[in-house]
């Protein structure tokens, strides 16, 4: 619904109930997603597969606690100009403050 808000551990789960609500939105919705912490350790390949179908390009890339966020959109046939991820410093520690979007030329 316009205006909702979901948080989702997939720190310990698949994304299955991040999957369920993505696929019921209905076309040309505007999703913001945010993954601060650790996103990448259980998050499932159908969900890497509907966050790619927003537009995404980095979900297969997202690593140990790298910070990642998306601008996307249901029923996008290219790909979304804003998307960002910074990488953890030595893969067990936070990346540093200053994860910026950029529109992709």
């Amino acid at each position: 619904t316009a205006g909702s808000v979901h948080n989702f551990d997939t720190y310990q789960n698949p994304g299955t109930d991040m999957v369920d609500i993505l696929k019921n939105l209905n076309d040309d919705r505007l999703v913001v997603m945010v993954a601060q912490d650790e996103a990448s350790a259980a998050l499932g390949a159908e969900a890497k597969l509907t966050i790619e179908q927003l537009g995404s390009t980095l979900i297969h890339d997202l690593g140990w606690r790298n910070s990642w966020v998306l601008i996307g959109q249901v029923g996008i046939t290219s790909i979304s100009p804003y998307e960002a991820m910074k990488s953890s410093l030595d893969g067990t520690a936070w990346p540093r403050p200053g994860c910026y979007i950029s529109v992709r030329a």
